[in-house]
């Protein structure tokens, strides 16, 4: 009885995180072809980069060259992740007046921007050395630490404490959501495994890769609209 009980909970669960997802992929998907342009430019671009990334890698197999790359990875991936979550932002109708707001913001916030990731980056391999608390999990609370520092104005510490607060109550279906991306990815590269090893960051960076970028900003958007029910957490420059 209490096996049967504890099934249909977890059915009515998944039933509703489904449902949830399938709200969230179906607005994505219309805002994704609104944004299409600049989306897919960003995301081939990041492809074509990342292949080329792995390619020297291999040529040139030392520590000096794993680390410059690495580096310049991790400013080019913050960086183009910052300038799509400010686009998409962006009320604008003219693609270049956009295009040209969202650059001058993005020019001011991209120190915080790279500054909130590098602690996230220690803090996530702390607690991977630590055993402290489950990297997966940290993943989840702070997820929304970046937009708290690229559209609500805040610094690194109070982001952490956003998003902190931002998620509760929602983690578990934010866990569903990386899932799913998760195996969205399996599922295109298992299908691209004939096409040349150079085309297939292309085609994963574009999907799941930029359409995921729409689905988590527009969760952003659906967790501060949550969040406003709930007594909200003051966040300081």
């Amino acid at each position: 009885m209490k096996k049967t009980a504890r099934v249909s909970v977890f059915k009515r669960m998944s039933d509703r995180y489904f449902l949830r997802f399938w709200t969230l992929a179906k607005k994505s998907l219309s805002f994704y072809f609104h944004h299409l342009a600049v989306t897919l430019i960003l995301g081939i671009s990041m492809g074509y980069l990342t292949y080329h990334y792995r390619y020297d890698l291999t040529i040139r197999p030392t520590t000096f060259y794993w680390l410059v790359f690495t580096v310049l990875l991790f400013f080019l991936d913050i960086s183009v992740n910052s300038f799509i979550i400010l686009y998409y932002s962006r009320p604008e109708k003219n693609l270049l007046k956009a295009l040209g707001k969202t650059g001058l913001i993005f020019l001011s916030k991209l120190f915080y921007a790279l500054v909130t990731s590098i602690i996230l980056g220690l803090l996530y391999i702390f607690g991977f050395i630590a055993f402290i608390f489950p990297v997966f999990i940290m993943i989840i609370v702070f997820s929304q630490t970046i937009y708290a520092v690229l559209l609500e104005n805040a610094n690194p510490i109070s982001a952490l404490r956003y998003s902190v607060d931002m998620t509760k109550g929602n983690r578990i279906f934010i866990a569903f959501v990386f899932i799913i991306n998760s195996i969205l990815y399996v599922i295109v590269q298992s299908l691209v495994g004939t096409i040349p090893v150079s085309i297939r960051p292309i085609i994963t960076s574009v999907f799941p890769g930029t359409f995921m970028w729409v689905v988590y900003y527009l969760l952003w958007k659906e967790l501060k609209s949550r969040k406003a029910n709930r007594p909200s957490t003051a966040v300081s420059n």
